[in-house]
């Protein structure tokens, strides 16, 4: 929850990011002192990371209404900054705005140890051009941050519908977010999907769409699965529960995308 002058910026909806973004699009920018950002109930982490731009400004934070800790933002660092504290139990952060401008790019709660841990950084009704605004510069920072070991890139739903789009900016868009990614972990793996038809009226065929990530997979050396051809119709997948609505699948159409994932590309 949010209190005070925060301003949402998103990738969909502004041209540009005043004081950058990270890799999801989404930026809460405010200079009124004393707005507030609350992060509750946060369980089973060992650790809170908050990301931040680039700004003339200061914020604090405080775990469980303990006293706040300040943090001034390096005017003349990186476009991407971070702070990063311990938690235990159940924790609620509170960010306040102390001086200046200051815009927050999100969260990330961790807990060492074995196992696998998925992040999602997604953001609605976005298409390849739209991440062509902020790539590959907004997957630098949290890239070397979470340096994951596969990154699974699913665009083209919005792309094939949405006036003003087109397959060379989806092919820019991916590339851009790619190039990101690699920037500080070169050795990260991909898995760019090619999405099953939906139910929309199409500007141009999403059959398009598929052909040009097989390229571009082929281009950048990554792995491609083709949902276009392995599901069928939606209208059949639809009667199979697969589909929420016309556009987004529903719990069982992710679980066997995942599946299908984990079997021919991450199973050992």
């Amino acid at each position: 929850s949010k209190s005070g002058g925060w301003t949402l910026q998103d990738l969909n909806s502004v041209p540009t990011f005043t004081h950058g973004t990270s890799a999801d699009g989404f930026t809460l920018v405010s200079s009124t002192a004393g707005s507030t950002i609350t992060a509750s109930n946060i369980t089973n982490a060992q650790t809170v990371t908050i990301f931040y731009g680039k700004t003339e400004g200061s914020f604090s934070y405080s775990i469980n209404g303990a006293a706040e800790v300040t943090v001034t933002v390096d005017s003349s660092g990186a476009a991407q900054q971070l702070t990063s504290f311990t938690v235990s139990g159940t924790s609620n952060v509170v960010i306040k705005v102390i001086s200046g401008t200051v815009a927050i790019f999100g969260f990330h709660a961790r807990k060492t140890g074995n196992g696998v841990e998925v992040t999602k950084l997604g953001n609605g009704s976005c298409t390849g051009k739209d991440y062509s605004k902020i790539s590959p510069t907004a997957q630098v920072g949290i890239g070397g941050y979470l340096s994951p070991d596969v990154v699974v890139i699913m665009l083209g739903t919005n792309d094939y519908r949405i006036s003003g789009n087109t397959v060379e900016t989806y092919k820019a868009g991916i590339n851009a977010i790619i190039d990101g990614y690699r920037t500080n972990n070169p050795n990260c793996g991909f898995i760019l999907i090619a999405p099953a038809d939906s139910n929309a009226t199409h500007v141009v065929p999403l059959s398009n769409y598929r052909d040009a990530i097989y390229v571009l997979a082929k281009d950048k050396q990554v792995e491609f699965y083709n949902m276009y051809d392995d599901w069928d119709v939606w209208s059949v997948e639809n009667n199979n529960g697969q589909w929420a609505d016309s556009l987004h699948v529903s719990k069982s159409g992710a679980y066997r995308i995942a599946k299908k994932l984990f079997k021919n590309f991450l199973e050992s």
